[in-house]
């Protein structure tokens, strides 16, 4: 989730700041051209699709850290070890709460 999260939020920043930088620089060109529509309608699409990679990535990569703090934290409380020594051999669970 964490890792997800973060990958969304980059690529929708760079989408996002592409788009945005596509809009302004066409839309304040000192000519019209057929293809400059084109070129506003497509920094549209990657303003639109960076925005929502940012609200959909933002959330998942807080969640997750969040949820693999708490799972870190729980695994360090179980461990298994092997007791070698003379007096007590056997396998030893311990669980901390």
């Amino acid at each position: 989730m964490k890792n997800t999260g973060t990958v969304l939020t980059v690529v929708g920043g760079v989408l996002f700041a592409t788009g945005l930088v596509t809009i302004i620089n066409t839309s304040t060109s000192s000519y019209s051209s057929p293809s400059s529509s084109t070129h506003i309608r497509n920094g549209f699409y990657a303003y639109i699709g960076g925005a929502a990679c940012l609200g959909a990535g933002i959330p998942l990569m807080i969640v997750g850290g969040s949820k693999q703090r708490k799972l870190y934290a729980k695994s360090q409380g179980l461990s298994v070890r092997i007791n070698a020594a003379p007096t007590n051999r056997g396998l030893t669970f311990t669980y901390r709460f």
